[in-house]
């Protein structure tokens, strides 16, 4: 079969020759011994045949599986996601192979994809924690937090001596917003803080401008010293630190922690094409367009949206806010992202947006489409505070989805 990947045959892909030729009359003997002889027979004359090369060994698999795990490390997800997609042709029923492909596929929020990935390692075994695992960290992605509670808590069951799981129980329950849960989910693994890195980085981010931020510091220090780290995973870390020292008061420290993950980025912020960018949707999100855009069904009188550019102050007009009654702080949300993510698929230098209002203004699907995001929203928004007369939502980059908004 010509099975076709990214527009080359599988077996150009998988490096194999093409079938040799047969000559026309064996072609017709062959033909000819499926039609009068029994299948041994045919099989004799097939032996007979000039032979093909065989299936790539596991030594072939191996080098792909290779080649997907730098991608990951290097985290290019995206790209690694191709070759794994091949590799489970080649064995569907690798676990480890399913494994990686479901994480790559939440983490660039490719969502229903990976659940069915997720769905083929639990018919292979139900009991895999590392497949619930993964079902917690998709259902992270959609802040869908009880059915992620639910997920780890089976993770945990399945395989209590994993300290990685419950470090990311207890970053659920931070971004839902329960944090004095997460401190306290966290206390039984710190013992591991400075060997597990998973549990340092959530501890410095849980911990962040609480009374314990010093007790962080020790063990995601140890965790950067060391050699091994992904570069992804370096960045990650490397910034956590720097928001501890900033958050103690050593700025000297933080600005250099700071530049020293700029410097460990592989991307630049490129400012032509992002004003490019602005000034196309600008032309598109006309005075015209914006009065015929469908109402939602949501109170969105009950969420106070902070915009602007990043260190411009948005932090401090998110505190002076939630000074007064019944307004809870919320804080960096990526809800509104996801909707513009979901509703456009456009991307601005790596920031979900609505570039073109087309979507929203679709007379068959716009009003649902509306509908559907804005309700996603603020049941998301609604759990962190469901008696607050108001929610703050500080999240600088919407500046981009003031149109959605």
């Amino acid at each position: 079969a010509a099975r076709m990947v990214h527009g080359r045959s599988l077996r150009e892909l998988l490096g194999l020759r093409a079938p040799a030729a047969v000559d026309p009359p064996r072609a017709r003997a062959l033909n000819a011994s499926f039609r009068r002889e029994r299948p041994d027979g045919t099989l004799r004359r097939m032996s007979r045949m000039p032979s093909q090369q065989p299936i790539p060994s596991s030594a072939k698999l191996q080098q792909m599986l290779q080649q997907a795990n730098a991608l990951q490390a290097a985290g290019r997800f995206g790209e690694a996601i191709p070759t794994l997609e091949t590799a489970t042709i080649l064995d569907p029923k690798n676990a480890s192979i399913l494994r990686a492909l479901a994480t790559c596929l939440v983490t660039v929020e490719r969502l229903p994809e990976a659940r069915r990935r997720i769905e083929q390692l639990l018919a292979l075994d139900k009991r895999d924690a590392k497949a619930h695992a993964i079902l917690a960290y998709s259902y992270k992605r959609e802040a869908a937090w009880d059915d992620a509670l639910r997920a780890i808590d089976r993770a945990i069951a399945l395989e209590p001596g994993q300290p990685g799981h419950v470090a990311s129980k207890a970053e659920i329950l931070h971004m839902a917003g329960r944090s004095d849960e997460a401190l306290a989910t966290l206390d039984g693994v710190l013992a591991h803080a400075s060997t597990v890195p998973s549990i340092a980085s959530v501890f410095a981010t849980v911990a962040l401008k609480t009374p314990r931020m010093r007790d962080a510091l020790q063990p995601l220090e140890t965790i950067i010293a060391r050699t091994d780290l992904p570069a992804n995973a370096r960045i990650k870390y490397t910034f956590d630190l720097a928001a501890l020292y900033d958050a103690l008061g050593d700025v000297d420290k933080a600005w250099a922690t700071y530049v020293a993950g700029n410097a460990l980025k592989k991307e630049r912020w490129a400012p032509v094409e992002h004003e490019s960018l602005v000034e196309t949707a600008l032309e598109r999100w006309t005075k015209d367009a914006v009065a015929r855009l469908p109402a939602s069904p949501c109170d969105g009188a009950e969420f106070i949206f902070i915009v602007g550019m990043p260190r411009s102050g948005t932090s401090l007009v998110e505190q002076i806010i939630s000074t007064a009654p019944g307004v809870h702080a919320a804080g960096e949300r990526n809800e509104l992202l996801r909707c513009a993510r979901d509703v456009s698929g456009s991307m601005a230098q790596g920031i979900p947006w609505v570039a073109d209002p087309a979507p929203l203004l679709d007379p068959s699907k716009g009003a649902a489409l509306v509908a559907q995001q804005a309700t996603a929203y603020r049941t998301a928004l609604r759990a962190l505070a469901p008696n607050a007369a108001r929610i703050t939502d500080k999240m600088p980059p919407n500046l981009l989805n003031l149109g959605l908004i």
